[in-house]
Order: structure tokens, then sequence, then C-alpha cells
């Protein structure tokens, strides 16, 4: 599983989009599958978020057992809540 990001540039303009992905294979190819749409998620979300897939350790944060105040009113958790 890793965070796939990718871009496009509309009106001048350069807009990311992030992606929870796993790699699997179908018929001898290696495919990647998309699981989950994080692109609403703060950019430091998403980095320890990746830093935890890619280390296999959970990355430390800054409020811990507190719901992130970027996503107050959406009802996700905080990465360390995770």
């Amino acid at each position: 599983m890793f965070v796939k990001t990718g871009w496009r540039i509309y009106k001048g303009k350069r807009y990311y989009n992030h992606h929870l992905a796993e790699s699997y294979r179908e018929n001898g190819k290696i495919r990647t599958r998309r699981l989950l749409n994080i692109s609403v998620l703060p950019p430091h979300a998403i980095e320890a978020l990746r830093h935890s897939l890619r280390t296999g350790k959970a990355a430390k944060a800054d409020h811990q057992g507190a719901i992130c105040h970027h996503c107050a009113g959406t009802g996700r958790l905080s990465q360390a809540d995770r």
C-alpha cells in the first residue's frame, strides 16, 4: 500500500490529488488499485500517512488523541487517532 500523488494543470494552476493505493498482479501484469481519495486531508496528514506506510511505524503527531482542527466538522480523526 502506498500514497499515489497526481497532478493536473487547469487555467495555469497546478492541482494535486492524493490516493491511497495498492499494487497487485492480474494475469501476470502489475496493476494499481485506488482504495481511497485522501486529497481532502491537510498536507501534514498526507505526509504522516506516507511516512507510516513507508516505515511501518506510526508518525508522531502534534495533537495526539484529538480531532485534527483541519478536519473538524468532517468527523475525521487526526492521524494520531487512526
